[in-house]
């Protein structure tokens, strides 16, 4: 991995590498988000088959090299008339924290899992209780974290949300990133798991309400515009800092979703996608080749929740297959160095 936006990378915020048979895609939060990178990623991904393996295929929601950009498809969206009176994002804090994160909170290092998840069977029994494929992972995820540590304070998992419906750019691939705060009973045996998916479903419904998304919206238009009064990039740093040692309770679930690229997903073995300089636990969804790929990416080595994930498929009957940890760490980025 190179530092983006400096000179070896020619300070682009977008960097594409190879090594043997997997590309590399290393893109900056403060350039576009998972949605906004994903119609390049396929792009990329359908000319590479093209040249490579067969004839072209058509594929639905893919815009070729030829065509003109979408309307929008570069615009702020972090731009509203709705002042918002809070000027810094909310956060839980009082939810239930892994105590794996007490014993060092500068850890340079992540440790990935890379979990491949048979899709037809997973999405099969998770269809039967009525759930989504990513409300299916955030609620064993919550139940593995309750088995592992019972009788603690409230699991919360932090769903990532497309706060584009919110703002006036529907078609914008800047960051647009916000949280569902899914909270989990710890009471299994008096709210049925049909409940459980009930409320999971209700709290993301109502946390996709225009309101509520013009209000994220609202809220980080005035970070930025108190960022834009801020004379100098050291300055704007500060201003940022409470983000340093921000841990999201109890962990984070991002699902990029589907890459839907039809035939030429038989040459794809699975696609998987990180973040760096998380803290804590964050599990990264994305699906490919009827395969539907989970990243456990930890800043702790123990892989206890995997193994534990890993016996609540088992008792499901979902096939699964799962590859030996990777540590990596990724570069800062030249922006945050100087």
């Amino acid at each position: 991995m190179r530092p983006l936006g400096g000179l070896e990378t020619n300070y682009h915020l977008v960097d594409i590498t190879f090594y043997e048979k997997k590309i590399y895609v290393a893109y900056h939060h403060a350039f576009c988000d998972g949605r906004g990178i994903m119609p390049f990623v396929r792009k990329l991904i359908y000319y590479y088959c093209l040249k490579k393996y067969q004839p072209p295929i058509d594929i639905d929601d893919l815009s070729l090299a030829s065509e003109n950009m979408s309307i929008g498809e570069l615009q702020e969206p972090f731009v509203s008339e709705e002042k918002a009176t809070d000027t810094l994002p909310v956060f839980k804090h009082d939810a239930f924290r892994l105590p794996e994160l007490t014993t060092d909170k500068h850890l340079y290092k992540s440790t990935r899992y890379e979990l491949n998840i048979d899709q037809d069977s997973f999405v099969g029994w998770a269809r039967s209780k009525h759930a989504t494929p990513s409300i299916t992972v955030a609620f064993l995820m919550s139940k593995v974290i309750e088995n592992v540590h019972p009788n603690e304070k409230e699991i919360i998992c932090n769903l990532a949300r497309d706060d584009r419906a919110g703002s006036s750019c529907q078609n914008t691939f800047r960051n647009c990133v916000g949280s569902i705060e899914l909270a989990y009973s710890r009471h299994p045996d008096e709210i049925p798991f049909l409940d459980q998916v009930e409320n999971y479903r209700n709290t993301i419904r109502q946390s996709k309400q225009k309101q509520q998304l013009r209000d994220s919206i609202s809220r980080m238009t005035a970070l930025s515009d108190q960022l834009d009064k801020r004379k100098g990039f050291l300055d704007k740093q500060k201003m940022l800092s409470f983000y340093d040692d921000l841990i999201l309770d109890t962990f984070v679930l991002s699902y990029i979703g589907q890459f839907k690229l039809g035939a030429y997903e038989s040459f794809i073995d699975d696609i998987h996608s990180y973040i760096s300089g998380s803290k804590g636990l964050t599990i990264q969804m994305s699906a490919v080749n009827e395969t539907l790929s989970l990243d456990f990416i930890q800043s702790f080595a123990d892989k206890i929740y995997l193994e534990s994930f890993i016996e609540e498929l088992k008792q499901r009957n979902i096939g699964f297959f799962v590859k030996d940890p990777i540590e990596f760490e990724t570069p800062y980025d030249a922006l945050k160095q100087s």
